[in-house]
This record gives structure tokens, C-alpha cells and sequence, in this order.
């Protein structure tokens, strides 16, 4: 569930530079896209119960390219440069990079919080017995 949930944030973090060279947006996508297609495979297989189908969750690369590509454009478009990953230090509480930790923070909200609340709103049964 957190290979398909957390892929692209994880990759970003590792290797921002990836996702803002025009070589690889290509060969992003296509990655993606065969994860989801493998989770698509994987419902087909096993077949649509009405249970937690957690191969769903393959699609979330698919999810999180696509966010990080419209929050890439507007912070692109609003402030004239690409997101960075700022350093970490004890000082560095008003900085240039305020702007930079708000976009990770929104987009790792939506990365997560999106698909598990649908998912928890989908099988709530699961939610409960979670607790």
C-alpha cells in the first residue's frame, strides 16, 4: 500500500531534478502508468469484491505525478521558478524558502490524506477496525 502510496513524493525528495528536465517527463509518466496498469491487472485477476481492494492503491503514482505536475505549474507560474527542497537547519525559520515548504506540505497532504480518506470513505468497516 505505501509502495504505490508513497512512490513519487519519496523519488521527488531523492531526485527533484528528475521531474523538471523535459527528457524525463516521458519516461515518468510511462513508469506510472505501468504501475497503475499493474494494479488495474491485479483487480481484474482477483476480481471486484466488495472488500478493501488494495492493488487500488497502485494508482496512486499515477495520482501523485499528476498533482506534482499542476503544483509544479502554478508555483512555476506565480513565482517565476521551480520548487525547491529546502535545506534543514536550526535557523531557518524565516527564510527564501517559505514558499518551498508550504508547496511540499500541501502537496504531501494531498498525496496522502487524498486516497486514504477516499479509501476509509469507500470501506468504512475498515476504518473501524483499524482503531
Amino acid at each position: 500500500m505505501c509502495v504505490g502510496l508513497l512512490l513519487v513524493p519519496f523519488v521527488y525528495f531523492a531526485f527533484p531534478r528528475l521531474f523538471f528536465t523535459k527528457s524525463m517527463e516521458r519516461p515518468c509518466w510511462i513508469v506510472a502508468g505501468l504501475i497503475a496498469f499493474a494494479g488495474l491487472l491485479a483487480v481484474l485477476h482477483n476480481g471486484l469484491f466488495p472488500g478493501p481492494c488494495f492493488p487500488l492503491f497502485l494508482f496512486c503514482p499515477l495520482f501523485a505525478l499528476f498533482v506534482l505536475r499542476i503544483g509544479c505549474y502554478l508555483f512555476r507560474k506565480r513565482y517565476r521558478r521551480n520548487p525547491v527542497i529546502p535545506e534543514v537547519r536550526a535557523t531557518s525559520y524565516y527564510d527564501e524558502w517559505d514558499k518551498d515548504r508550504v508547496f511540499l506540505f500541501l502537496y504531501l497532504m494531498i498525496i496522502v490524506l487524498g486516497p486514504t480518506s477516499i479509501f476509509f470513505y469507500m470501506y468504512p468497516s475498515f476504518a473501524v477496525a483499524a482503531r
